[in-house]
């Protein structure tokens, strides 16, 4: 799955009150205009520090990282591009209906399929061999099912990230989303009949 964009937080010294959070960012990303305003509720009022302040403060940080970390990812998913390897490929994008795929489906005689993928579990990057066994072991778990697969991948559009992935066909959307939680997956995409991919985020 997509990268997520990594952030640390800091606790500054002061002599009035203490402590005071802020937090830094290790890299640009995109909800910069989301993040920023924020980082301002993140801070503790100027008072004595207690301990109770501190605790508060960290849980306030903390809770403003997930918030951007997760508008993020998603973001990753909503904008990224998935191609399958078919003859023509098949480009498609989340909640785009998409007339390839709903042909693909009826060809099959099914009447949904889910897109899937081992790379990267936890949106954290991964050696390229851990990724490789991963995907590996995804594939063996889908053919044990004796359900129909195409290959292709999934990646942005600046080429900043790619991913290998397979488009499984007559697979359960339930099934999906208890398959990708298995491989350390935020999200799965499920195509329904109409041929439009739904972004379906999967909780730990």
């Amino acid at each position: 799955m997509p990268e997520s964009t990594h952030y640390v937080r800091k606790m500054v010294a002061n002599s009035d009150c203490e402590p005071k959070c802020e937090i830094g960012v290790l890299k640009c990303s995109a909800v910069a205009s989301f993040y920023l305003p924020l980082m301002g509720q993140a801070r503790c009022g100027q008072r004595k520090k207690t301990k109770e302040d501190g605790a508060t403060c960290q849980n306030r940080v903390e809770r403003t990282v997930a918030m951007a970390q997760e508008t993020e990812l998603d973001k990753a998913y909503r904008t990224a591009e998935y191609y399958i390897e078919d003859d023509p490929p098949i480009r498609f994008e989340i909640d785009q209906p998409h007339q390839g795929l709903a042909l693909l489906l009826m060809s099959f005689d099914v009447e949904q399929a889910v897109w899937i993928t081992a790379y990267n579990p936890g949106s954290q990057p991964h050696s390229e061999d851990d990724n490789l066994t991963n995907q590996m072991q995804l594939l063996e778990r889908i053919e044990t099912m004796r359900l129909n697969y195409f290959v292709g991948h999934s990646c942005d559009a600046a080429g900043n990230w790619f991913e290998p992935g397979y488009l499984v066909l007559g697979m359960d959307e339930t099934v999906g989303i208890e398959l990708g939680r298995e491989f350390g997956q935020h999200a799965v995409v499920f195509i329904q009949p109409s041929g439009e991919p739904k972004l379906r985020r999967i909780t730990h």
